[in-house]
């Protein structure tokens, strides 16, 4: 009898809780979603220079939480940009995320943030060696919810000096792969020339084809890699649902995989694009046009390889890939049997820049076939 009128009692306590949930009363507030977010100025941010190449230091922010109606756990994340606009592409988010409203960013990550953002959006620039404005805003959100998210006001540090040389993290000389492509021995992918951090290759893959990538020979990162960003160009089928989480292709054919690597604070971010491949004779064999004409691309040969137009006229053949950029950056040749992609400055050409041996001499009517899976090619006459 006890146990029922103690069970009684805890239900009659309770009931007036859960009837005060029904409505908002300052005894009793609900949350709702904040208008206001403010993001305060650094006292002395006028003054004072912000040198992220000195170890151990952090740049301090203050701001005032979100109003959801109580007080609420708050997560905030920085955003960073070089204009106070904050367009689409032109801005990134740290790695590091704070809950608290005292935030102290690590000079280290902020400056590794801001080197991968201007070589974003100042591709053919060189990092300014004086100090800069950098334009700062924050986003919070519920912790642990995809509720309350809401953007803070924009404020300038008008003197941010970005050191080139700070990260002692920096960006691998290539980058691997490894798969069905290739019987899953590890390969590497070329540095596109002439943009750090950048690297291509072009893979036949069949039908749920299969692959990982890595910083170095046998790191086997894959699909689930929390760093990782994979862009479908190619209407591949790209999913990584399998046990040991291997990138995989649905669609068979032969693609274009690159690669962005980016060091971001004290890690690595990777943007991973599968494209069609498009590969191309170029030059004084094609007539002398220097552009990618569709009259001039590699075709498969349904043999695992790839096989030019029969060659128009004498010369020194060029080769190249579509990447979408200038096609010099991603140029080969073939040297003893090899693919070999461009890793210097050619003036006038692979014989006179490089030496001979990295010269193909073509003649009128002259084939090239190329295995991209093996890394080899072969002319026919």
């Amino acid at each position: 009898m006890n146990k029922f009128f103690n069970i009684l009692l805890i239900s009659a306590l309770t009931l007036p809780f859960f009837m005060a949930c029904e409505s908002d009363t300052d005894s009793n507030p609900l949350f709702h979603e904040a208008t206001e977010f403010v993001l305060n100025e650094p006292v002395y941010a006028a003054n004072n220079t912000y040198n992220l190449g000195i170890a151990g230091t952090t740049v301090q922010l203050n701001c005032n939480q979100p109003d959801y109606g109580f007080p609420v756990a708050t997560t905030y994340a920085v955003q960073v940009a070089f204009d106070e606009m904050f367009e689409e592409g032109n801005y990134l988010e740290l790695g590091s995320t704070f809950t608290n409203t005292n935030i102290a960013i690590d000079a280290a990550e902020l400056n590794s943030s801001l080197l991968e953002l201007w070589s974003t959006v100042n591709e053919d620039t060189d990092v300014p060696t004086e100090a800069i404005s950098v334009y700062v805003r924050l986003r919070a959100v519920v912790t642990g919810q995809s509720i309350g998210n809401i953007l803070s006001n924009v404020v300038c540090l008008p003197k941010v000096q970005i050191s080139a040389d700070a990260s002692t993290l920096t960006v691998p000389e290539y980058m691997w792969l490894a798969g069905t492509m290739s019987d899953w021995g590890w390969v590497t992918m070329a540095p596109v020339y002439g943009l750090e951090g950048q690297y291509y290759r072009v893979v036949y893959l069949e039908n749920n084809g299969e692959f990982k990538f890595g910083t170095k020979e046998g790191e086997w990162l894959g699909y689930t890699d929390s760093r990782l960003e994979i862009i479908d160009n190619a209407s591949a089928g790209v999913s990584g649902e399998n046990n040991d989480a291997n990138i995989q292709v649905s669609k068979g054919g032969w693609y274009l995989i690159t690669m962005k690597t980016a060091v971001k604070g004290k890690d690595y971010a990777f943007t991973l694009t599968i494209s069609p491949a498009k590969v191309y004779i170029i030059g004084a064999c094609e007539g002398g046009n220097w552009a990618m004409l569709d009259e001039w691309q590699f075709t498969d040969s349904g043999n695992g390889t790839l096989v030019s137009p029969a060659l128009a006229a004498a010369g020194e053949v060029r080769m190249c890939i579509d990447a979408g950029i200038d096609w010099w950056r991603t140029e080969f040749t073939l040297k003893d049997g090899e693919i070999y992609y461009r890793d210097l400055n050619i003036v006038d050409n692979w014989e006179a820049d490089a030496g001979a041996e990295y010269s193909i001499k073509g003649t009128p009517g002259m084939v090239i076939e190329l295995d991209f899976n093996k890394g080899t090619g072969s002319t026919k006459e």
